[in-house]
């Protein structure tokens, strides 16, 4: 009874996230327990996806380069209101100026398959994250996302909902992932679309935000 309480508030928050949609209205992902975001920007031309653990603690960070991603990278780092802050900064060219065809395709970590996408896995980046093993990045010429470990009370189940921009427009998908048979391999599951119509959007941001004059500002 404990399980199907859990998957019902779930799925009501995703129906009212749906309903926000067709409304007109800007929805917002649900409160996640211990975790603050995510939350999109674009900076000087980069994509910023940025959240904060609020539970997990370190001494010092880092800022890793995504492998076959020059201008690109993962940075975690002691957060200044507490915990712990977590950031991916994206450069779009990356995405362009490789063949993730060469890439080996990869489920989520411990095997299920990725949810909305067809066959269930993508290219795949296995970066080691301090504090957050098993972080793994997800690369195509239509999806950017990542996966992070991440304890989530979906009593194994994966719940979806869509992402949005701060105005408005439709980015992608973010997942709670409970763990599996195993009791291992829960996490949370962000995957951007940058399909033709998605990138377009993103690109007048992007521009928008190399000009000079908008240099250093955050959109």
């Amino acid at each position: 009874m404990k399980r199907i309480s859990h998957l019902l508030r779930y799925a009501a928050l995703a129906l009212m996230t749906t309903l926000a949609v067709s409304c007109g209205g800007q929805p917002q992902v649900p409160e996640i327990a211990g975790l603050k975001g995510p939350f999109f920007n674009v900076l000087d031309g980069k994509v910023l996806i940025s959240m904060t653990f609020e539970q997990l603690l370190i001494d010092g960070g880092a800022r890793i380069p995504l492998p076959k991603m020059q201008n690109s990278y993962v940075e975690l780092s002691p957060a200044q209101t507490g915990g712990t802050f977590f950031q991916v900064a994206l450069d779009i060219a990356d995405v362009d100026n490789t063949d993730w065809s060469l890439v080996d395709p990869h489920a989520l970590p411990g095997g299920r398959p990725l949810p909305g996408v067809v066959g269930g896995q993508l290219p795949a980046l296995a970066v080691q994250v301090p504090k957050l093993n098993n972080t793994t990045f997800y690369v195509s010429k239509q999806i950017f996302g990542f996966f992070v470990p991440f304890k989530v009370d979906t009593q194994g189940a994966i719940v979806t909902f869509r992402l949005y921009m701060q105005d408005g427009t439709y980015i992608g998908n973010i997942s709670l992932v409970g763990n599996d048979q195993n009791a291992q391999n829960g996490g949370l599951l962000l995957l951007m679309n940058l399909n033709k119509s998605g990138k377009a959007r993103l690109q007048k941001l992007i521009d928008f935000s190399k000009k000079s004059q908008n240099k250093g500002k955050l959109f």
